[in-house]
């Protein structure tokens, strides 16, 4: 008489977890397991990326990072992943108007920025890399990096003696919006006609309020961007 006994054993799947692009991002799960397991599987993207989703047959959530692969089979499962740009806006002066479109895009995202002057004010062209149309109110920025980019606005001048400067300037700072020749004048004596101290932004009637320069910087374009503010103090 003979006792027989059969031997059986699950069958193994393999399951391997990969990312793209290499450095997006880290995953877990990959390993092996009997047939039929739901393997739960992890993505985490990295500085500056962003999950997108899971490729591959058999995963249940392809759209979540966290999720589960129906393992009827050997499965090659690979996480997607994307670089994220910043997008950061502002206008100057910070008065002269509003900016639309800042944010984080992704990579190779041709995003839209738009401006709006404020009233007394008028839009004169952005600056900043990517900028398709500096000119134009309405354009785009090509996302291929980390970008920022200003809205040049400047007061709309209001000018009845034709002398260059604002009327409503004129009449803040004691000066005469209907004498043409009030523009050459140097009422505080530092040096600086009325004319010049308009452009700067000081006051024409105190010697101690000047220009600053506060940053220059040189753009991709070979122009230099200049950032001045006026202040009080000896010049």
């Amino acid at each position: 008489d003979r006792a027989v006994t059969a031997q059986f054993a699950r069958v193994q799947r393999t399951l391997t977890v990969t990312v793209d692009p290499v450095g997006g991002g880290t995953v877990s799960g990959a390993g092996t397991f009997d047939e039929g397991t739901a393997a739960a599987i992890t993505a985490s993207p990295g500085d500056g990326f962003r999950f997108v989703g899971w490729s591959g047959e058999g995963v249940a959530d392809p759209a979540s990072p966290t999720t589960t692969v129906a393992m009827t089979a050997d499965r090659s499962i690979t996480a997607q992943f994307v670089r994220v740009w910043s997008l950061t806006l502002s206008s100057t002066p910070s008065e002269g108007g509003s900016v639309n479109g800042s944010g984080n895009y992704d990579d190779a995202t041709v995003a839209t920025i738009s401006a709006a002057a404020a009233e007394g004010f008028r839009f004169l062209r952005w600056e900043g890399d990517g900028v398709d149309e500096p000119g134009a109110l309405s354009t785009t920025v090509t996302m291929t990096a980390a970008r920022s980019a200003v809205a040049l606005f400047e007061p709309i001048l209001v000018d009845a003696d034709g002398d260059g400067l604002n009327d409503d300037w004129e009449r803040e700072h004691g000066l005469d919006p209907s004498n043409g020749e009030d523009a050459l004048s140097d009422v505080d004596r530092d040096g600086r006609t009325a004319s010049e101290e308009f452009q700067a932004r000081t006051d024409p009637n105190d010697g101690t309020s000047v220009l600053v320069i506060r940053e220059v910087t040189r753009l991709s374009s070979g122009l230099l961007r200049v950032d001045w503010s006026s202040v009080d103090g000896v010049p």
